[in-house]
């Protein structure tokens, strides 16, 4: 007979494996750890973001939107926003460190610095500093705590953005479905297209259609210069490539100058009024030279070119033949 107690051993080793995979390595009952701090997106109005040897990043909400005025004006990307408050609302600890009194081996004596201030006053301010050991953490203390943790990497990449990374990158806002005209300058040519009764010429439907797409989804690639300074030297004083969009209640447009280099592919660009240039990508420039090239007309067959060469005679009647039985 084989012996018993390894029958009774292997089910001891499945049930402490099945309580392993259910309380992930935590002892059953045991609460999770709390986040180091706890608030509502909807309660922050203000964020800043100083980076060493970086101008300050700062956010405000005003009349329920994010929009940024440091280190220069523009809307604020929703979603990047979203990210960083989130991920500082549920920060949780890889390991408490305990109270520190020198922070430079733990890069914290010059760190970066995420402050939030809430509608209700409160403030909360995260210094990062530099990798642990692992480097699959960072260390991390509040402002106003002595304590210094360590925390996933993935806390510093999504509280410590760029000003870049936070701006909302479109480049006009508009939805392609409501653009009724087109009106395209491109290299010394004019062309403009117009909806009819809600449809573009069919002609050049489906290019129009491409355009529209593009521009209401396109992003900046990277920003240049937020002040618009020297645009002669990107090409946009006489830009060679205008694109204008008008719908429903408004109008924009691009202008476009010279590519920023073969390699890249991208071109300097700036939208209407905004002094600010950026780079956008080639894959922009296509769409629009479809535009410009020549409809081509149906292959006509060469039967149909043949000329008659005079009256066609009309078919002899066909003679009925009787036979005779």
């Amino acid at each position: 007979m084989k012996n018993p107690w390894r029958l009774v051993i292997a089910v001891a080793v499945l049930a402490g494996l099945g309580l392993y995979l259910r309380f992930g390595g935590k002892k059953a009952g045991s609460a999770a750890a709390p986040s180091l701090v706890t608030f509502k997106n909807k309660q922050v109005v203000r964020i800043a973001v100083d980076r060493p040897g970086q101008p300050q990043v700062i956010l405000d909400r005003v009349g329920g939107k994010w929009r940024m005025d440091q280190p220069y004006a523009a809307a604020a990307d929703s979603g990047a926003v979203a990210t960083l408050l989130t991920t500082a609302g549920a920060i949780l600890p890889a390991e408490k460190l305990g109270a520190v009194k020198d922070l430079q081996p733990f890069g914290l004596n010059h760190p970066a610095r995420v402050a939030l201030t809430l509608a209700s006053g409160t403030k909360y301010a995260f210094l990062l500093g530099g990798k642990s050991p692992t480097s699959e953490n960072v260390y991390l203390k509040l402002a106003s705590s002595p304590q210094v943790y360590t925390v996933p990497s993935y806390v510093k990449t999504d509280l410590e953005q760029t000003a870049f990374a936070l701006q909302d990158k479109s480049l006009l806002n508009f939805s392609s479905d409501q653009v009724n005209q087109v009106t395209l300058d491109y290299h010394g040519k004019h062309f403009q297209f117009a909806r009819s009764q809600g449809k573009w010429p069919q002609a050049e439907k489906a290019n129009l259609n491409d355009l529209t797409d593009a521009f209401a989804n396109a992003e900046m690639d990277a920003m240049i210069s937020p002040q618009g300074k020297d645009p002669a030297k990107y090409g946009l004083v006489h830009p060679p490539i205008t694109v204008q969009f008008t719908w429903q209640g408004g109008s924009g447009e691009v202008l476009i100058g010279k590519q920023e280099s073969k390699t890249s592919g991208d071109y300097y660009a700036r939208s209407g009024d905004n002094p600010a240039i950026y780079t956008l990508n080639s894959y922009l420039l296509d769409d629009i030279k479809h535009l410009t090239k020549p409809v081509k007309k149906p292959a006509v067959s060469a039967k149909a070119k043949a000329k008659p060469r005079g009256k066609a005679q009309a078919p002899a009647p066909h003679k009925l033949h009787t036979v005779n039985r």
